[in-house]
């Protein structure tokens, strides 16, 4: 068979058109899901994740009980340096307290020290048995081992405060030395303080700080007993305006009081009053009320204060500043002090004539005129002529000064000498009389000079005299017309 046109029979591919359209056009079925069979599903794909967790908790379990039964049979053993007590070797054990007075600060009706006592006697009973037990505290004095565990059981139950506490750091480093003697391996330091910094000594810290790194073996526990939040009122260290007073003088005693923490009966913010009282001891040994005075103070807040006592008797008077009322530590509520009143100082003053007008600053300067008159001088001036010097008898006397001598005979020296040995007094101005130098530094003189005289300056003209203060009462009359003093 021929055809006329043969390329037209590629027409036929045509016939894949109606296939296609009919492909597209079909009708496909649509898919209904039913809600209840929407919720079973879900709820079979929830269970079964569920249940595949289990089976792996399962199997970690199972696995886990395996590797510990193992684990248990090998029979581990570790070593820590951090336990305290462990009862596995001997032990060189120092166990150290605090008991500077601040430790009887009282809590829960427990002072610190109580409180560290407890805790050592606990820490006793843990140790391993056959162990070496040095119970040392803040006391002066070398550390020893005990004789066995009860001795250190009843050296702990008798601790107590003391006066002359020392640094911490200066009983670890008796400590570390009383372990070095021990022959056992393990060494151990336990401190109990209630960390406060006063017990640390700054200057040791370092060297502290290197005597460990020598010692890498021994372990050091710091077991804190202080409060968290303390509450305390404290008085200062007492400042005597002096030690020795003369009669005709007064004492004055200054110092501060402190609070620290809120009282535990008023609200932090609200001032508490607070009384001090100023007792003497009389000759019974009875305190006498001689003078108070009342603060409101704040919280963390201090202020300064002083008390006064008019006059004392001649002789020696005890004394003490107190707080008055209960306070968490007693310690520094009360303050002591011991003064000594002898009578009125004697002084004579030598002077080149006339020696009056030549002696009036100095003797005023030691005894003023207002404080004579109301009988409050310290010193008792008088006044003599160098050249009478030799015929005064200076027993009756404390002290002696020489104002701008001229040189002396032998005679006079060596009575000075004799009255300074005796226990007297000696002071020497020199001054442009000081003439010749060699006289002043004859065997006489010499043994009560400091040092040899080598030169003397004297100034060309008059030196007069140019206050930078009319404080002082001899100068009182000038304040009102200080500017037009030709000075």
């Amino acid at each position: 068979m021929t055809f006329v046109t043969p390329l037209l029979l590629a027409g036929t591919a045509l016939v894949a058109l109606p296939i296609v359209l009919h492909l597209i056009m079909r009708q496909r079925p649509k898919l209904l899901e039913f809600p209840a069979l929407r919720f079973i599903r879900k709820q079979h794909d929830a269970n079964r994740r569920r249940l595949r967790l289990r089976h792996l908790l399962l199997l970690l379990l199972r696995a886990a009980a395996i590797a510990l039964l193992a684990f248990a049979l090998a029979r581990p053993s570790m070593k820590l340096q951090t336990s305290l007590g462990s009862r596995e070797a001997p032990v060189a054990a120092a166990m150290i307290f605090d008991t500077a007075p601040r430790m009887q600060y009282k809590h829960q009706n427990r002072t610190r020290i109580e409180a560290a006592s407890d805790l050592g006697v606990w820490l006793l009973g843990q140790l391993p048995e056959q162990s070496q037990v040095a119970v040392l505290d803040t006391r002066l004095g070398p550390g020893v081992f005990q004789v066995d565990r009860g001795a250190a059981k009843q050296r702990i139950e008798s601790l107590g405060p003391v006066n002359n506490s020392q640094p911490l750091t200066t009983v670890t480093e008796e400590a570390l030395r009383l372990l070095e003697t021990s022959d056992l391996a393990r060494k151990e330091v336990y401190i109990f303080t209630d960390m406060a910094q006063a017990a640390w000594s700054p200057d040791a810290v370092d060297a502290m700080r290197q005597r460990l790194v020598d010692l890498p073996s021994v372990g050091i526990y710091v077991i804190d007993v202080g409060v968290r939040k303390p509450e305390n009122y404290s008085l200062g260290e007492l400042r005597l305006s002096s030690q020795v007073l003369s009669a005709r003088g007064g004492l004055g005693i200054r110092t501060e009081i402190s609070r620290l923490g809120p009282a535990a009966s008023r609200a932090a913010e609200s001032p508490t009053e607070k009384t001090v009282e100023l007792h003497l001891l009389d000759n019974n040994r009875k305190p006498r009320l001689r003078g108070e005075e009342s603060f409101a103070l704040g919280e963390n807040q201090s202020q300064e204060f002083e008390l006064n006592v008019a006059s004392l008797g001649i002789g020696t008077h005890q004394g003490f500043v107190r707080i008055v009322g209960k306070d968490a530590l007693a310690a520094d509520d009360r303050r002591f002090f011991t003064v000594e009143v002898r009578p009125t100082w004697r002084i004579l003053i030598a002077a080149p004539r006339p020696a009056e007008p030549y002696a009036l600053y100095l003797a005023e300067s030691l005894a003023p005129t207002m404080f004579r008159k109301q009988g409050q001088a310290r010193f008792d001036c008088h006044i003599v002529d160098l050249e009478k010097l030799s015929q005064r008898p200076l027993d009756q006397y404390s002290a002696v000064c020489l104002l701008d001598p001229k040189p002396l005979q032998p005679a006079v020296w060596k009575k000075l000498a004799d009255f300074v040995s005796g226990g007297g007094g000696l002071g020497v101005f020199l001054g442009r009389n000081a003439r010749p130098l060699s006289k002043f530094n004859s065997p006489g003189a010499a043994e009560l000079l400091p040092a040899k005289l080598l030169r003397q300056a004297v100034a060309a003209d008059d030196v007069y005299l140019a206050p930078r203060s009319l404080e002082h009462p001899i100068l009182s009359a000038f304040r009102g017309r200080a500017g037009s003093v030709p000075w």
